[in-house]
């Protein structure tokens, strides 16, 4: 198992069964968002949001056809929290 990797070579082993049979995936699209957010409210002089994103484990029984781990549900939270 790898902890922070997640990329799609590693999912493929996993779903393959080849050498890894876990991983916990950084999830790279929220954490942009994320990153955005937080430079908006560092240049708006606001608090950082202290939010955490979930721990996720991808195996066999739960990696994606795409081959990378998408969180469901932060864009919405994020446009909400930005007025759009």
């Amino acid at each position: 198992m790898g902890a922070g990797d997640g990329d799609s070579s590693a999912l493929q082993r996993i779903k393959a069964g080849e050498y890894q049979t876990a991983t916990v995936p950084s999830p790279l699209k929220s954490e942009g968002w994320q990153i955005v957010d937080e430079l908006n409210r560092a240049f708006n002089n606001q608090p950082a949001s202290g939010y955490v994103p979930q721990i996720h484990v991808s195996t066999k029984d739960n990696t994606t056809a795409t081959d990378a781990w998408d969180p469901t549900g932060y864009q919405d939270a994020y446009r909400k929290i930005w007025g759009k």
